[in-house]
């Protein structure tokens, strides 16, 4: 019996190991909070490890992870209408980036959480934790068209939140790259 649970446990945290980092980026930009990130990551680690023996095809522990977060994100948004929330300009971690690079950051998150939740989730996966077409498919469900629009719809209704103009999507596109970098660096 202790044999198998051992066992159980190396191939989990063996299979969990090269997606750990990449889960936790995604829950930092589903939940805008490290600390919250942390709890989410840990919680959706938790739960996956407890069903484990009930996924047949341990190959998709990624699609299966993500979508635990997710709904789990989805849950806690939903309990956290009802409470008033509190943010500060601050919650992003001093890294060494420019103070004007930060206030970007700041306003691209609130953007973020203004998105439909699928279209969210979809730019997120996609455009920060960097999964493929394929894997998000897996997670979201649909088509792998339907993901494409999602992906191109939620970029286009964060342009617009921005107000981004085609002039400025070089300038838009490297402060997405430093979030990127930031939303990674602020969690591991």
């Amino acid at each position: 019996m202790e044999t198998h649970i051992r066992e159980k446990q190396e191939q989990f945290l063996d299979l969990l190991e090269p997606h750990q980092a990449g889960l936790l980026r995604f829950c930092r930009a589903l939940s805008n909070d490290s600390d919250t990130a942390k709890d989410l990551a840990s919680e959706a680690i938790l739960i996956a490890y407890e069903r484990f023996e009930n996924l047949r095809d341990k190959t998709v522990i990624k699609s299966y992870l993500y979508t635990i977060a997710s709904r789990l994100a989805r849950d806690e948004r939903k309990h956290a209408k009802r409470n008033t929330t509190y943010e500060e300009a601050s919650s992003v971690e001093y890294s060494g980036t420019a103070p004007d690079v930060l206030a970007d950051i700041h306003l691209l998150q609130e953007a973020m959480q203004k998105l439909p939740e699928k279209l969210r989730e979809a730019v997120i996966m996609f455009e920060i934790s960097g999964l493929d077409l394929n894997e998000i498919k897996e997670i979201q469900g649909g088509s792998l068209s339907g993901v494409k629009m999602r992906i191109v719809r939620g970029r286009r209704k964060l342009a617009k939140i921005l107000g981004v103009r085609e002039s400025e999507k070089k300038k838009t596109e490297a402060v997405s790259h430093e979030f990127n970098s930031i939303a990674g660096s602020t969690i591991l």
